[in-house]
């Protein structure tokens, strides 16, 4: 059983495609989700509007980002717009009574220089990365988490993993500072 819908929204300069497969022969429900987001910075000198565009492409195999840099010269300010990466992936697989469901995020954050008051300031840029793994054929579950934070050289990175085969909970955090 094979359904596809493309559907393209132009509005707000975002292009939305949606691709949905459903496998009945050996009983995979595959669901996949592409979206191609285009967006405009603006760049505002004094009385005239420049336009940059920033095109991201979001792919639920595989991500293709391109950026362009924006300078915010007003206020003595240098301003480099967000920078966004998602990549989603959902796959139920019913054969094997296992439930896998994977979903990355890549996000980093606004980034603001002041020059006026001779401050230099730098938000913070996060990494995400999830994995969820159901085992239900072997009674085992499986959760992981690992995040990173850039800001303060902090890095943590928490890990989960809850065992139901022999009663054993089991949780490790790692804190890592440099």
């Amino acid at each position: 059983m094979y359904e596809r819908t493309s559907v393209l929204y132009e509005s707000t300069s975002v292009l939305y495609e949606s691709t949905r497969v459903l496998y009945e022969s050996n009983s995979v429900l595959y669901e996949r989700t592409s979206v191609l987001y285009e967006r405009t910075s603006v760049l505002y000198e004094s009385t005239s509007v420049l336009y940059e565009s920033t095109r991201v492409l979001y792919d639920s195999t595989s991500v293709m980002y391109e950026s362009t840099n924006v300078p915010y010269e007003s206020t003595s300010g240098l301003y480099e717009s967000t920078r966004v990466l998602h990549e989603s992936t959902s796959v139920l697989y019913e054969s094997t009574s296992v439930l896998y469901e994977r979903t990355s995020v890549l996000y980093e954050s606004t980034r603001v220089l002041y020059e006026s008051t001779s401050v230099l300031y730098e938000s913070t840029s996060v990494l995400y990365e999830s994995t969820r793994v159901l085992y239900e054929s072997t009674s085992v579950m499986y959760e992981r988490t690992s995040v990173l934070y850039e800001s303060t050289s902090v890095l943590y990175e928490s890990t989960r993993v809850l065992y139901e085969s022999n009663s054993v909970l089991y949780e490790r955090t790692s804190v890592l500072y440099e």
